[in-house]
């Protein structure tokens, strides 16, 4: 559990390498935010990170990014990945 209580957002998490980092990072304990274009393929990757015991908010491209980084940048210990900064 080296990302416990960490909030990782993951922009191109639909599909193949897209899925299974956020895969991979919910089971080392880390909270997630996805992002996909399509919401069938986001939907399914949010229901396999449940499925494992994960912590996932799903936010399609169509919704706001900006409500996606004002909800999660004020996390404490926040790490961003996949083309964010990470802190």
């Amino acid at each position: 559990m080296r990302l416990k209580d960490k909030v990782v957002l993951f922009v191109g998490a639909g599909e193949h390498l897209g899925r299974s980092a956020p895969l991979l990072f919910a089971q080392e304990g880390a909270k997630l935010v996805i992002v996909a274009r399509r919401e069938n393929v986001l939907k399914e990757t949010a229901e396999m990170i449940r499925a494992k015991g994960g912590t996932v908010e799903s936010v399609s491209a169509a919704q706001s990014t900006s409500r996606c980084r004002s909800d999660d940048r004020d996390h404490a210990g926040c790490l961003w990945t996949s083309g964010c900064a990470l802190q």
